[in-house]
């Protein structure tokens, strides 16, 4: 079974955290601290959605779309590549 890099080494400091189409980062009510960087892609359908509170390190969105609800608090730096999306509705 093929694993993410998250699942396979999440302590690795020399890797990204990676979300893709239909991961969620948190959701309504809770609270994540990212202890290292994290990228958006989409190297699958949907959006990343981030419905709690989230802070800590550095967010790029290299392709597709970070959705953060209206109930979201984003507190990371957040970096757009080219092409990229972040949806802040409400």
């Amino acid at each position: 079974m093929c694993q993410s890099g998250n699942e396979y080494n999440n302590t690795d400091d020399f890797t990204s955290l990676i979300y893709t189409g239909g991961d969620t980062i948190t959701r309504s009510g809770e609270t994540v601290t990212l202890n290292k960087s994290a990228a958006v892609t989409d190297k699958l359908a949907g959006n990343v959605v981030n419905s709690g509170t989230l802070s800590g390190d550095q967010i790029t969105v290299s392709s597709g779309l970070l959705e953060n609800t209206s109930g979201g608090i984003i507190n990371n730096l957040v970096k757009l590549d080219k092409g990229a999306v972040i949806k802040m509705p409400g």
